[in-house]
């Protein structure tokens, strides 16, 4: 079947995240016998002209839309996608193809998606292993609807099958990067996302990691994750990688493998990704060093050990300190991110938080307050218990903060430490913003600031 794959993602600033998911996806597609096209809106000047001009060219049976965000999640000012994201499928649904919504902001609300951008199909969880199956149905005038990870809008009522997650991850295949413009990603300062596992065993009370990829860790052979790291290297000229793990080091053991196998290739490249504060070692970081990574992206989210245990963190303080020791004694860059507001945050907790920047020194805290709450987390849990209104649903970008003081106290604290970066407080991330973080380069913390991860 002809298959037009549509990446609907619109931030470009500071720098446009390539659709890394849409392009796994494309390659299932392609290995599954389909005449396989994406478009990017992020590579388009004239949005409606050259969407036309590629259904008229190529006749799509199958458009395909990837939803990476619902929204930016910053909070307070908060950008919410869809509204575009429905002026692109409208602008689709003039040809006469079957329309399927797909990505991982999808999989988080797939009925309140699908019902605002009219769309009667969607898949939710690691497409790979439903779409080609799906479409050998749609081929053949054959009933999908047993098929696992498929949602649909059937006389006005929602059908919401389990989805389906990949065993053995090693049978992905690397993404399709030759269908994307590779060389305006490059010129406009952009890195390559690659994974080296699928799944997440923690309990963060409002992660939706666990939701999308499951909750059992699923991990991907170092010398073939290796293998697509060397490919956008040297085949497309990719000279910055994040692996987009929600954890990269854990399994421990995996990330080393994975350090020593770029070291034995001699890949010239620069690297970095998420890293967990409890499993960071000495020898751990040496090898990242000298694999190439430009700094170590940690998640945790707060300082007080009463909010780390609010958050659903499995490490306290000490264990920050630890880790920040090791960083600084080895000589390597490392940031901190902070989610600022969750259950039971007061100024008494913040200062804390303050107080742990000002100890371990990060070279960047990266700190946004209010956290956005998802269905299915335990968040929500918490936030319905505590009288929290949703009578608009979650599809509207929806926050938690405990405490409305602490946005003040955050800017007047940004402002005295130059480390610390705000996010939500601009409409875009200020220039001398995105300068001082290519100085340090923590090229990472700009893809963070794009809104996450791009997964499945």
């Amino acid at each position: 079947m002809r298959v037009l794959l549509v990446s609907v993602n619109p931030e470009r600033d500071p720098f446009p995240v390539i659709p890394i998911g849409m392009a796994y996806l494309a390659s299932s597609l392609r290995f599954s016998g389909h005449d396989v096209r994406a478009l990017d809106i992020l590579a388009m000047d004239d949005l409606e002209e050259e969407i036309l001009k590629c259904i008229n060219e190529f006749s799509p049976q199958i458009i395909g839309f990837s939803i990476r965000n619902i929204d930016d999640t910053k909070y307070p000012d908060t950008e919410f996608y869809l509204p575009g994201i429905k002026r692109i499928v409208e602008i689709c649904s003039r040809s006469s193809a079957m329309l399927i919504a797909g990505g991982s902001g999808f999989s988080i609300l797939p009925e309140e998606i699908l019902r605002y951008l009219d769309i009667d199909i969607g898949i939710i969880g690691e497409g790979e292993a439903v779409f080609p199956g799906l479409l050998e149905r749609i081929e053949h005038g054959e009933g999908y609807g047993d098929l696992p990870g498929i949602t649909c809008i059937e006389g006005g009522r929602f059908i919401k099958n389990p989805p389906s997650l990949i065993k053995d991850i090693d049978s992905v295949l690397p993404a399709a990067l030759d269908l994307l413009d590779n060389k305006r990603y490059i010129r406009q300062g952009s890195m390559v996302g690659v994974q080296t596992k699928r799944g997440c065993s923690f309990s963060c009370i409002y992660c939706t990691y666990p939701i999308i990829e499951g909750n059992v860790v699923r991990i991907k052979d170092p010398v073939k994750v290796v293998d697509e790291v060397e490919a956008v290297v040297k085949g497309y000229g990719y000279e910055y990688v994040y692996f987009v793990d929600s954890v990269f080091n854990f399994p421990a053991g995996h990330a080393i493998s994975i350090c020593r196998e770029m070291i034995k290739r001699r890949l010239n490249i620069q690297w970095t990704a998420y890293f967990h504060p409890r499993f960071v070692s000495r020898e751990l970081i040496r090898l990242l060093l000298e694999s190439g990574c430009s700094g170590m992206e940690f998640g945790i989210e707060s300082g007080s050990d009463r909010m780390l245990s609010s958050l659903g963190k499995n490490f306290n303080a000490d264990i920050i300190r630890g880790a920040s020791s090791l960083c600084r004694d080895e000589g390597i860059k490392f940031c901190h991110y902070l989610l600022i507001g969750g259950p039971s945050e007061d100024l008494q907790t913040l200062d804390e938080t303050f107080m742990l920047m000002e100890e371990t020194c990060p070279t960047a805290v990266l700190a946004q307050i209010g956290i956005r709450i998802y269905p299915g987390t335990m968040l929500e849990k918490i936030a319905r218990e505590e009288g929290y209104r949703f009578d608009e649903g979650l599809l509207p970008p929806r926050f938690y903060i405990s405490d409305q003081r602490l946005i003040d106290c955050c800017k007047e604290y940004a402002k005295a430490h130059k480390n610390w970066i705000l996010q939500g407080m601009t409409e875009k991330v200020p220039q001398e913003v995105i300068k001082m973080i290519r100085r340090m380069g923590h090229k990472g913390m700009l893809w963070e600031l794009k809104g996450g991860h791009d997964v499945r």
